[in-house]
């Protein structure tokens, strides 16, 4: 999986738990999830939030916190023009 790839993957799984109950935020934000190294999944993380597509999401070293983690703007701009199903 390249970044792109990586990137629609997330926005998409990011955008779809919006309004549901009992979303597993470990599920979401794990390389497993996207069949990853962990260290090509904590660049691509990383860099998803540099560039702007999330917000509430922060990352210190290999730790990553997270505080209501949503799209931007920008992510859902993306999502809607590059990401199609």
């Amino acid at each position: 999986m390249n970044y792109d790839q990586f990137l629609c993957a997330l926005l998409k799984t990011i955008d779809d738990s919006l309004g549901k109950d009992n979303v597993d935020l470990n599920t979401i934000f794990n390389h497993k999830t996207y069949n990853l190294e962990e260290s090509r999944y904590d660049l691509f993380l990383e860099n998803a939030v540099d560039d702007g597509f999330l917000k509430g999401v922060t990352i210190r070293g290999r730790s990553v916190a997270l505080a209501n983690p949503r799209l931007t703007s920008y992510g859902l701009r993306h999502l809607e023009n590059n990401c199609k199903a």
